[in-house]
């Protein structure tokens, strides 16, 4: 009988947005504001958001996307910000968290008073060349590994920082190479040994990586741990993977749980970035009613059927949206630090220069 009491409950929170009030939105056109340029995933993903929410948003407005980048996503941010909190604006973030976190100056209107409608858990899998010496079986031989080098876009990056943290939490001695201008080049310098570890997001793992193991030239190692600033957790983008997520890769390898500064630098880009890997947000002072549509609309999203199949076929899976009463308080924890650790990351990227050499 509980079952079918919730059966019915979740059927009728899927079907809210068509109860709503439609005139908030019949006959107007909503703008998506993409945070980076067109034609990388942040984009792709975004457009898939744009093609389809309006089907489930009373009123059916017209949605149109559009790309405003620069700033490292900054510009984005702060062009959402300042637009008028009349519900017809919206950014599609990305990278948006940890600039939140560690340089809250940069934003022209305070992020946290951004009026937060969802956001989607980052999936990243960190995967290494099975020739390395002495040659990797299983995913416990990383720890064994010689001359391991990887490979990065700055070393403020966040891919960077994380490939970097977990390796030396894991005592793995290795070389790093950064200043790649973008994935293509960095696919390119894995491929030929020029670097032999990376990290990947779910959707570029599936059609450049995937292929890559099937072969037996690459090892999938482990996935993110996901962390909402209290608990620890495989991210949903990864529970299909049989991979386990870093903390448990860590205690079954090391024997015990980790801690310690660079545990606390990794679970604090975890929270705002990898955790935060898209936001979606209204600018400060839109009404409760079109921030409330607007969740009730991404969250019948997720089980919205074309979108399920459309997001399948593009990216290997399907972007799963957060979207419940608790997403601004949960983004405003997500994206709190410690002084000590932000002292502690600044820190750690100015010694992440290039190395001739595993260290």
């Amino acid at each position: 009988m509980n079952r079918l009491v919730s059966s019915l409950a979740s059927l009728f929170f899927i079907a809210q947005p068509a109860l709503a009030d439609a005139s908030l939105y019949a006959g107007k056109t909503l703008r998506v504001i993409v945070n980076f340029a067109p034609g990388g995933a942040a984009d792709t993903e975004a457009r898939l958001f744009a093609r389809f929410i309006g089907s489930v948003i009373p009123g059916n407005p017209q949605v149109l996307a559009q790309n405003i980048a620069g700033g490292g996503g900054l510009s984005g941010a702060n062009h959402v910000g300042r637009s008028a909190p009349d519900g017809l604006t919206m950014g599609y973030l990305t990278g948006v968290g940890a600039r939140a976190a560690f340089e809250p100056e940069l934003f022209q209107t305070r992020f946290a008073d951004f009026r937060m409608i969802a956001y989607i858990e980052g999936a990243t899998i960190y995967y290494a060349r099975r020739d390395l010496k002495p040659g990797l079986t299983t995913s416990a031989d990383i720890v064994k590994a010689q001359n391991v080098f990887v490979g990065g876009l700055s070393a403020g990056s966040s891919k960077d920082l994380t490939m970097r943290l977990t390796l030396e939490m894991l005592g793995v001695k290795h070389g790093y190479i950064t200043g790649y201008s973008g994935a293509g080049p960095l696919r390119l310098a894995f491929e030929s040994g020029e670097i032999s570890m990376l990290s990947d997001g779910r959707a570029t793992y599936n059609t450049s990586i995937a292929p890559m193991v099937q072969a037996g030239q690459v090892l999938p190692i482990y996935v993110d741990t996901g962390y909402d600033g209290a608990n620890l957790f495989t991210p949903k983008g990864n529970r299909d993977m049989d991979l386990p997520p870093f903390h448990e890769f860590y205690e079954k390898t090391m024997g015990k749980a980790p801690a310690g500064p660079l545990w606390e630098a990794y679970l604090a880009l975890l929270a705002s970035n990898t955790m935060l890997q898209r936001i979606v947000a209204f600018p400060p002072g839109v009404s409760k009613a079109h921030v409330d549509m607007l969740k009730a609309a991404v969250t019948a999203l997720n089980t919205n059927r074309e979108f399920v199949e459309t997001g399948t076929k593009a990216f290997g899976f399907v972007p799963e949206y957060e979207a419940g009463a608790e997403v601004q308080d949960k983004i405003e924890r997500m994206t709190s630090v410690s002084p000590q650790t932000i002292e502690f990351i600044k820190t750690y990227i100015a010694r992440g220069q290039n190395s001739g050499a595993p260290k």
